[in-house]
């Protein structure tokens, strides 16, 4: 019993699984998405972790708030993946969680001789390079710059707009104007990493359908894409993936689902 007590300390005070069991596994249990034989072996480890045990508590007392019918049913692989609507509280609740958990734990493991130092120094970089950086240009000047034909979108009333906030595990954001009667979409992203071999490539889905409506153009730390298309006034909603560069005739990594249209 004594050997067993010790362990359960270790546990606590390193909030980690002695047999490599995350958070997000845990929520993925919690949300639904987990079957067959990775969640038996997770359900049977539980009575041999307290870590294990508080973690999935807490997903399943947040999983909870879940509207009725919007727990996944593993039905489908890529819908499995697909994140709750952005807008939706569940959502914000997650990012908002998991964001506040990886602040705590980085400051934690981050407690050793010379982190004050380290950070001084950080702190002085990003200064300076904020010195040396132009000021960002707005928006709608990278727009009516880059992309003159897709300004009408972005002030037309009939259409729908979104800012999207970084995704879980991300960073940047993402703005979205659509226009379902005329067809139009304009995507426009910043602070997302670029690649050098492969493209952000954007989709139009309906149901299981993803149609191609192409890949993001990159200038000044920024990218985005305008296109007009008949299949946009069939879509519910679009995607975004990482593909190699040209792009691809169907999304190999999903990214991002962004925003159901309307």
């Amino acid at each position: 019993m004594r050997i067993r007590q010790t362990a359960d300390t270790q546990e606590r005070l390193s909030g980690r699984c002695p047999a490599g069991w995350t958070e997000t596994d845990w929520a993925d249990e919690a949300l639904g998405n987990l079957t067959g034989a990775k969640r038996a072996h997770m359900l049977a480890h539980l009575p041999d972790c307290a870590v294990c045990v508080r973690n999935r508590e807490t997903w399943i007392s947040i999983a909870s708030s879940r509207p009725a019918g919007a727990r996944s049913t593993g039905a489908a692989p890529d819908a499995a993946q697909e994140p709750a609507r952005i807008g939706s509280p569940l959502h914000m609740r997650l990012r908002r969680h998991v964001a506040q958990l990886a602040r705590r734990r980085a400051g934690r493991r981050k407690l050793a001789a010379g982190t004050a130092a380290a950070c001084c120094l950080v702190l002085l970089l990003a200064w300076s390079l904020h010195r040396a950086l132009p000021a960002r240009e707005p928006i709608d000047a990278y727009i009516d710059r880059h992309e003159p034909a897709a300004a009408a979108v972005m002030h037309d009333p009939a259409a729908t707009s979104y800012r999207v906030p970084p995704q879980l595990g991300g960073s940047g954001d993402a703005y979205v104007w659509i226009n379902g009667g005329s067809g139009e979409l304009l995507l426009l992203i910043e602070g997302w990493p670029a690649y050098s071999e492969q493209d952000y490539q954007v989709w139009a889905v309906s149901g299981r359908e993803y149609a191609n409506m192409g890949v993001l153009k990159q200038a000044r730390g920024r990218a985005h894409l305008y296109v007009k298309s008949d299949l946009l006034g069939e879509a519910d909603r679009i995607a975004l993936s990482v593909e190699p560069k040209g792009g691809s005739t169907s999304p190999t990594s999903l990214r991002s689902i962004f925003a159901k249209l309307p």
